[in-house]
């Protein structure tokens, strides 16, 4: 397990999270409440994924530009990660094992799983993590 690193807001516009996963070279990172608290995780997948009216939004994800439009043709960059987020992420608990971080991001086919202890975000495990151990 690593450090949380950076996360966003519900709230945190999706050009700002594509500008983070791309500053910090991660695929993905985790949402928190106003409380703090874990309410997903959005990625280089959801971004790629997000569509409004149709048109793909503008941001930039791993050196490659997307371009998020309105459905009238605007810009679209404050659109709130909230509406594109996964918000039911796998997680693991503090205590969990490495053989069992395997096994969910593999059946899950997930980059990076939060940790929570009680909803509060500890770390995180990402794929990376898990093959450096092998």
């Amino acid at each position: 397990m690593r450090p949380p690193g950076p996360v966003v807001y519900v709230d945190t516009p999706l050009a700002e999270a594509a500008r983070l996963l791309q500053r910090d070279d991660v695929a993905a990172l985790p949402v928190l409440d106003r409380r703090g608290r874990l309410a997903g995780v959005i990625s280089e997948h959801d971004l790629l994924e997000a569509e409004d009216g149709g048109e793909p939004a503008e941001a930039l994800v791993g050196g490659m530009a997307h371009t998020f439009l309105a459905e009238d043709g605007g810009d679209d960059k404050t659109r709130p990660v909230s509406e594109v987020m996964e918000r039911h992420p796998v997680t693991l608990g503090p205590d969990e094992d490495v053989s069992q971080a395997r096994r969910l991001l593999v059946e899950y086919d997930v980059e990076v799983m939060p940790v929570v202890d009680n909803g509060v975000l500890v770390g995180v495990v990402t794929r990376q993590d898990v093959l450096a151990l092998d």
